[in-house]
């Protein structure tokens, strides 16, 4: 309801309304009590008066003396709010009575026994006369019970009261209530002025030591906080700007090295294909080779076979060594050759079987050690593996050998 409203407005409001409600229930507090002292101070009057008239006729009840109660009961035009009295006998017969002056209305024809009871705007009481213990009468009493006349002026007095309080209670929270809207308000202009500048130096002023002046406190800091944030972002940008330039230096240092790159890769691309050359250049001389150990061993064999065999014993055995070793030389030849078809025909068979992987490591370091001692350098193995792999066991130790030699080499 006061969402739109301004911090000044909702503080008036909200002191007009306290006010307001306090004067409620404080007038609403008092005209209670007064009406509650009200009815028991009349009903106590009224108690005293049956009872003084009660003493005062039970003579006259006992002497049938009609005049007498009439004169006790004349005495109540002194109190023109009991509007009718009357005396009844023991009998319940009207002894006598009274009617205040413009009383119309007709007096019960029999008594009732002792009560007290509000009947419209009047109040009723029966009072019995006992003396010595002896029953002689009964007093009857109607007087005013002016309790809607009463609150009528409650009412008009009240009016009056709050209207004068809420005047006043306006006049001073229009005069004082800057004390509390003040802070609170320079806090709103130095941020509507921070939020137009975009300047975080300035500073809401303190004005009181008091919860006002921590919330001050406590936006200023945050305006520092900020402030310092600003700075540190404006520092970043520069810092990202900076960064990017030197990104685009270094992007163009990787481009003109990826333009080098693929130079050398074309010069790579020459070096294959000079090496194709090379390969087939390899195979014609080693179709040379391979007719050198072939002539060999055809010629020492047809020595052997011919008529003229020779003559000593170790003359045919060195001549069956140089077919040996010939032989040898070819094969070795030979299995190069094919090892060199296969593997560009990706053709190459493996042999897979379980092969134990430390023997192989250990067979590879036996041989690798005495290498890598000359270079100063030591070779480290693990000294956990797989116990076995299923591989080819040639080829395995052939890519392991391979490995340690060119780690050697090239270290």
């Amino acid at each position: 309801m006061m969402s739109g409203r301004s911090i000044p407005q909702k503080l008036m409001a909200v002191v007009m309304t306290t006010t307001l409600a306090a004067l409620l229930v404080s007038i609403a507090s008092v005209v209670a009590y007064d009406l509650r002292n009200y009815h028991r101070a009349l009903l106590a009057d009224m108690a005293t008066q049956a009872e003084l008239l009660g003493h005062m006729t039970s003579a006259a009840l006992t002497f049938d003396d009609a005049r007498l109660a009439a004169e006790n009961l004349a005495l109540l035009r002194i109190r023109p709010s009991v509007r009718a009295a009357a005396i009844y006998n023991a009998n319940g017969t009207l002894f006598a009575s009274h009617l205040a002056k413009g009383e119309v209305r007709a007096l019960p024809k029999q008594p009732e026994a002792d009560d007290v009871r509000v009947e419209g705007a009047d109040l009723v009481l029966y009072k019995r006369i006992v003396e010595n213990n002896e029953f002689l009468g009964t007093v009857y009493l109607r007087a005013e019970y002016a309790l809607v006349p009463r609150i009528l002026d409650y009412l008009t007095i009240a009016f009056g009261v709050i209207v004068l309080s809420m005047l006043v209670a306006w006049v001073l929270m229009r005069n004082l209530g800057h004390v509390i809207t003040a802070p609170i308000l320079s806090i709103r202009d130095t941020a509507r002025e921070v939020v137009d500048t975009r300047d975080y130096s300035h500073r809401a002023q303190r004005i009181s030591n008091d919860e006002a002046a921590e919330l001050v406190d406590a936006f200023n800091a945050m305006l520092t906080e900020i402030e310092q944030r600003t700075r540190l972002l404006e520092d970043s940008k520069h810092e990202v700007e900076r960064l990017n330039e030197v990104l685009e230096e270094r992007v163009h240092e990787r481009t003109m090295q990826l333009e080098i790159t693929n130079s050398e890769l074309e010069v790579a691309m020459e070096a294959a294909r000079n090496a194709n050359q090379a390969k087939s250049a390899f195979l014609s001389s080693m179709s040379h080779e391979l007719r050198t150990p072939l002539n060999a061993i055809l010629g020492f064999a047809q020595i052997l076979t011919s008529d003229t065999l020779p003559a000593t014993e170790q003359q045919r055995r060195d001549f069956a060594g140089h077919i040996l070793k010939s032989g040898r030389h070819l094969l070795t030849l030979i299995n190069e050759i094919l090892d060199l078809a296969k593997v560009e025909s990706g053709t190459v068979t493996l042999s897979m079987e379980p092969v134990a992987v430390g023997e192989i490591l250990k067979e590879c370091r036996d041989m690798i050690e005495p290498m890598a001692a000359q270079r100063g350098i030591r070779a480290l193995f693990p000294a956990q593996c797989p116990q076995v792999v299923r591989a080819d066991r040639t080829r395995l130790k052939q890519v392991i050998l391979n490995l340690l030699s060119n780690a050697v080499k090239y270290n």
